[in-house]
């Protein structure tokens, strides 16, 4: 039993030492939300290794919408799976709206997301399309941010 178990824990030691544990990332953004114009923002991403292929990413963001005084600051987790290049996840936030002439509630939400990452020797690249589903009320009206969005970015990995 003490064999098996020393086996056991070598294997996951092994296992966690080859693997992308830690990556930062740095992203700019796009999100064609439904009742809003178009935003473009930029953002950063932490990601956390737990065992291959799993992973949690936490994220903050920042968003301007276009022809308009609001803005967006999403703060994000997601639970990944990657197989390959390839990755996919679901996630949870809380996004902060806020606008220059009336008031703006705060909303939790939820995403889907789907990416390639390719980061060889710690360094590398992502691009990740990503669906969100969130309301706001933005001066007493109840708006529909549910949209589609894509993130590209660099990805620094140790």
């Amino acid at each position: 039993m003490r064999k098996l178990s020393i086996a056991i824990l070598f294997s996951l030691c092994t296992v966690l030492a080859t693997t992308d544990a830690r990556a930062i990332g740095f992203h700019i953004s796009y999100w064609e939300a439904d009742d809003f114009e178009t935003g473009i923002g930029a953002g950063i991403k932490h990601k956390f290794g737990l065992v291959p292929p799993i992973s949690i990413d936490v994220r903050a963001s920042y968003y301007r919408f276009n022809d308009s005084d609001l803005n967006l600051y999403p703060l994000e987790a997601a639970g990944r799976l990657k197989l390959g290049l390839f990755y996919g996840g679901l996630g949870v936030g809380y996004y902060i709206f806020t606008h220059k002439d009336v008031s703006a509630s705060n909303s939790f939400g939820t995403f889907l997301i789907v990416g390639l990452e390719f980061a060889p020797m710690g360094l590398g690249a992502f691009a990740e399309a990503k669906w969100t589903f969130v309301d706001a009320e933005i001066g007493g009206v109840t708006g529909n941010a549910d949209g589609y969005g894509i993130n590209l970015g660099m990805l620094f990995s140790w």
